[in-house]
């Protein structure tokens, strides 16, 4: 494909997907959030496979539509991380209806599409649920640790390199959470040791994969309910915890 060529295809996917958060945006008016989420997630599921029954690459698509799902909600998010998060989850579960359009698309199977719905149904009605409820600085912290150790197991399972892989998604975490924290390093501070328990989490699931030792698995889960539990005491009652 030419260069100017994957430039208009770029642009065309890119506004179309920001037509469909527009759209999404007018169904916050009904005051719910999973009936925007559910909608906004089957518009962007059938966006993708649309896109990919008539043009290719794939990354290019798929970049072009998460990027007019997120950019005019993203300067707002980094702004104010701490006043938006109750509603966080909406671009997420935008963003895993797109990558699992993909999966479906390129699988072709009952089960990918199974699994896709079932996945998405429970992000957005559970994890909404959860996520909404999660409020609290420890319920946070646990959901997000819990989180990132199914994921890095997930990533692991085909990895030749897992220590390579671990790197990758501590990378990940930290380039997401490096503008917030230089912005507004104030308000954004109580999020510190949310960054350290999922850091860690990474590492110890890294660890654990590796050594497939139950001394090395108790050790691990001690590690994390110490830090999703007295870490975040200490730091919430000391002179640190700007935030409050």
């Amino acid at each position: 494909m030419g260069k100017k060529n994957a430039n208009f295809l770029f642009w065309s996917v890119f506004l179309s997907a920001l037509g469909c958060t527009f759209l999404m945006y007018g169904l916050n008016t009904f005051q719910s959030v999973y009936l925007p989420s559910m909608v906004c997630c089957a518009l962007f599921f059938w966006l993708t496979w649309a896109w990919l029954k008539h043009a290719r690459p794939v990354w290019l698509i798929v970049v072009a539509i998460i990027l007019g799902r997120i950019i005019l909600e993203l300067p707002l998010r980094i702004l104010d991380l701490q006043a938006t998060s109750a509603s966080l989850l909406e671009p997420v579960c935008s963003i895993a209806a797109v990558l699992l359009a993909v999966v479906c698309y390129r699988r072709r199977t009952l089960r990918a599409s199974a699994v896709s719905f079932v996945v998405l149904l429970l992000l957005n009605t559970i994890g909404h649920y959860l996520w909404i409820a999660s409020t609290d600085e420890y319920l946070f912290s646990c959901t997000a640790t819990a989180v990132c150790v199914g994921l890095t197991w997930l990533c692991l399972l085909k990895a030749q390199r897992p220590w390579m892989v671990a790197g990758a998604l501590c990378l990940g975490i930290l380039l997401v959470a490096l503008p917030f924290l230089i912005i507004t390093f104030i308000r954004t501070i109580c999020w510190m040791p949310l960054i350290l328990c999922a850091l860690s989490a990474i590492v110890l699931t890294t660890l654990c994969y590796r050594e497939r030792s139950r001394v090395v698995w108790l050790l691990s889960f001690t590690v994390l309910v110490l830090l999703n539990s007295f870490v975040q005491y200490v730091w919430i009652h000391t002179s640190l915890y700007f935030a409050h």
